[in-house]
């Protein structure tokens, strides 16, 4: 699929947060190889599903440096939610911060929750909240879009259904999930493949094809539906 020329523009960097070698700087923007894949990703969750819910909540599992979570934060009003190793999300934090300074985007960090649960309330006044992945969300922490952008493929099964665990849980009724992830993968010790994700039957698929410029990954999205499921047909078909 190409996008509008002028949208994937828009989604590039305005200004070269770390000073990156990996940029070119055209059309008054810094662009990378990297992030052309990521504002694939964003254009299609425009098209399907951010411009048609205001003010939506946003979880990305394994958000990495933040760029994806800039994309989205950049052009829509929402609370982004990133889950990352403590790590990865000094680097998030550095560059979001960095990025959005002098545009209004509060962020919460780990060290300000003081605490091992995440609720609605404490993410009344943020934009942007950033934590490690043993932090457990309340009942009341309703979420609208999940994402998991090339890192379920590095986690082994039992972690896996822990974050589906949490997706299944904590989804909007009608919320989605943008999975994208490796067929097959096996640097864990052993065969990880999307197409036996545990996904319960109350999922409705919405796009399901071959990522862009990469054969090798698989791009689903689906919605939440206790009617009218159909995920396990579409797993097979991966498969």
């Amino acid at each position: 699929q190409i996008h509008d020329a002028e949208k994937i523009l828009f989604y590039m960097q305005d200004k070269n947060v770390g000073l990156s070698n990996h940029t070119v700087n055209i059309f008054k923007k810094y662009i990378d190889y990297h992030e052309l894949f990521l504002a694939d990703y964003a254009c299609k969750l425009d098209e399907n599903v951010l411009l048609k819910i205001s003010n939506p909540v946003i979880c990305e599992i394994g958000g990495g440096y933040g760029s994806l979570a800039r994309m989205i934060c950049s052009r829509h009003k929402c609370k982004y939610i990133l889950i990352d190793l403590p790590e990865a999300n000094l680097l998030s934090g550095y560059y979001l911060n960095e990025y959005f300074s002098n545009k209004g985007k509060e962020i919460l960090y780990f060290s300000d929750l003081n605490r091992d649960t995440l609720c609605q309330n404490d993410i009344e006044h943020f934009d942007i909240i950033i934590i490690p992945p043993n932090i457990e969300f309340s009942q009341d922490l309703s979420i609208n879009l999940f994402i998991n952008t090339r890192s379920m493929m590095e986690m082994t099964k039992s972690t896996i259904q822990q974050y589906f665990n949490l997706i299944q849980k904590n989804i909007h009724d009608e919320g989605y999930f943008l999975n994208i992830n490796r067929y097959i993968k096996k640097t864990v010790g052993e065969k990880i493949m999307i197409s036996r994700y545990p996904y319960d039957k109350n999922w409705k698929v919405i796009l399901s094809e071959k990522a862009f410029m990469q054969e090798h990954i698989h791009f689903l999205l689906t919605q939440r539906d206790h009617s009218n499921g159909n995920i396990e047909d579409e797993l097979v078909i991966i498969e």
